[in-house]
């Protein structure tokens, strides 16, 4: 959650509600009296056919949002990687949104293992000025030794990044607003089984035990 200067509040969060219980999106919401009432929760993360997740959100003095977030659209079909992306997205009105690459991919899949692959409990955004600085977690290409950092960059108004990986051009979307969903049994169900497959254990480079997909530990 963030305020900005005028009273204006902001909160972001994992939501599974957009991809039918099947994976999780970045979902945004907006107030601008006090947190007395919310706007409809809206995707804003760029690739909705992918997992997105721990997203982290700031305010600029000026207004502009930005949120933060790691997804998996650059995974293959090489069940012993996992290639992820760590993204910023910009709006000046919680509709529009412009998406630069902070960083990556890098291979999720040598991160630590606590349970699942675990890239730390936070990662941050803050506002400094007329910039946004991300602080974030990546694994080391495949150095055993030294498998995760963490990494901070200076995300710029027109999206460039300074920092150990640069940012791709600003790419430009709408936020997709959140259709009502009955929670029907088999929603349920879907639900329950990504929580499992959340809390699996998921071996470094291999496969799960269900083949469901990757474990994930992001922290809270």
């Amino acid at each position: 959650i963030a305020a900005g200067a005028h009273g204006e509040l902001v909160v972001v969060w994992q939501d599974a509600r957009f991809g039918g219980g099947t994976r999780d999106g970045i979902a945004f919401s907006r107030s601008q009296d006090g947190g007395l009432t919310w706007s409809t929760p809206a995707r804003i993360n760029r690739d909705a056919t992918v997992q997105a997740f721990t997203p982290s959100v700031a305010i600029r003095a000026d207004g502009i949002i930005a949120v933060t977030y790691y997804d998996f659209r650059s995974n293959t079909s090489d069940a012993a990687t996992l290639p992820t992306d760590y993204w910023i997205t910009r709006s000046t009105d919680g509709e529009t949104w412009r998406e630069s690459r902070v960083a990556g991919p890098f291979d999720l899949a040598t991160a630590p293992n606590a349970q699942g692959l675990f890239l730390g409990d936070y990662q941050s955004l803050v506002a400094i000025g007329s910039v946004f600085v991300p602080f974030y977690v990546a694994t080391n290409d495949r150095n055993i030794g030294n498998r995760t950092d963490v990494f901070a960059s200076l995300v710029s108004s027109a999206g460039a990044t300074a920092g150990p990986k640069r940012a791709q051009a600003a790419d430009v979307m709408r936020a997709a607003p959140a259709e009502a969903m009955a929670v029907t049994p088999e929603l349920r169900r879907k639900l329950d089984e990504s929580a499992v497959r959340t809390l699996e254990r998921r071996t470094p480079g291999r496969p799960s035990a269900t083949g469901g997909g990757p474990a994930l530990r992001s922290g809270g």
